[in-house]
Formats: structure tokens, sequence, C-alpha cells
């Protein structure tokens, strides 16, 4: 038996993508309970807005993995800073989440006064990147399910809703670990920095 891949729908839907999220935040492994409220938030919270590119794997009625895109980088940050994180730093300042290294980042990141991992690349970069390869994705997938292709599938799925919709390219940053799957479903290494001492990050796009 092998995933069915669908739209993320309902709210158990985005709630098991949260789960997810935290179960495999760091570096495919899960973080501490207590930075999933907020972490959660961050990571999945934007793209609930703009949910038409959002999709689950299934098994056996349990939800093993998901994919979350935009089809239009560009649109996507400015919704995002407008809607979302005006938002959600109020939250933070008022204490509805408990202060952690977390939260201190993302206030220091809204503010300018440090850079994240995108932010980084070169700004001449990026805009040919957000031109070339509009799209972007953010996926995961249980442990349990790594090797059976469940992220093979959800690629594969969201390539073709880009197709259908006339969108030309995609792209998503990650370390080095994933670099090998990616690969196998199209996408090339576009460019690398160095953002901390021997912590490297990868820009990678592929054409649909």
């Amino acid at each position: 038996m092998s995933a069915q891949i669908r739209p993320a729908i309902t709210s158990q839907d985005w709630e098991s993508i949260r789960l997810i999220c935290c179960l495999t935040g760091l570096g495919g492994n899960p973080i501490s309970d207590a930075r999933r409220p907020f972490f959660a938030e961050q990571w999945i919270g934007p793209y609930q807005l703009l949910p038409s590119l959002s999709y689950v794997s299934e098994l056996g009625g349990e939800i093993t993995g998901y994919l979350v895109a935009a089809q239009d980088t560009r649109y996507f940050e400015k919704m995002k800073a407008l809607k979302f994180e005006l938002g959600l730093s109020a939250k933070v300042l008022l204490r509805q989440y408990p202060p952690n290294s977390d939260t201190r980042r993302f206030l220091k990141r809204r503010l300018g006064l440090e850079r994240g991992p995108e932010q980084s690349f070169p700004k001449r970069f990026l805009r040919h990147l957000k031109s070339e390869y509009p799209a972007h994705l953010h996926m995961n997938v249980t442990a349990q399910a790594r090797g059976q292709k469940t992220g093979a599938k959800l690629v594969e799925r969201l390539k073709e809703d880009l197709r259908q919709s006339g969108v030309y390219g995609v792209h998503l940053f990650c370390g080095e670990g994933p670099i090998a799957f990616y690969e196998k479903q199209g996408f090339h290494v576009l460019h690398r920095i160095e953002f901390r001492p021997e912590v490297f990050v990868y820009a990678l796009g592929a054409r649909i």
C-alpha cells in the first residue's frame, strides 16, 4: 500500500501538518515540546492564508507528510509580512507565546537586526531566483514514511498543479542532507552560502 496525496482541507489536516513540522523541525528530528506552539505557527501559519497548494500524504488513515507551497513567492512574501508577521509580532510582544530562542530570533529578523538564511543570499541572486523559479515549496514527511516515495509523490502533485497554472519554475532552500532527494525530483543546486561557520544553505530550483 502506498500513500495517497490529497489537498489539505480540514482543520485536522492542518493540525497534522503542524505536528509533523515540529516532529521534523530539527534536521528531520523532533524539536522540544516547549518550542512547538510558536514554531508551528511561524512556519505553517502563513500557508493557511493561501492554502490552494497545500497537500498531505495519507496512509491507512494516518497523515504521514505534507507539502505547502505558493505559486508566486513575491506575492506570498508581501501577504506574509502584512497579514501574518505583523500580528505574530504583536502576540510575541504580548507574551502570548513563551519567550524562547525562536521568538527572539523572529523579532530580530522582523526588525532587520538579523538576517535569516534565505535573506543572506545575494540580493541579485534572489531577484533572479524569484523571477526564473517563481513558486516555492516547504515539505516534510515523518520518519516512518521516509524511503517510501512519499516525498516524491508530494513533489510530483505540486508540479502537476503548477503546470496547469502555467507556472514554469519552483525553488526551495535546504541544508545539505536533502539535496540528493531533490536532485532525483529534477532540482538543481543554484547557489550556496555559508550561513554560519561550516553551516551551508543551498538554493535549489526545478523547471516545470
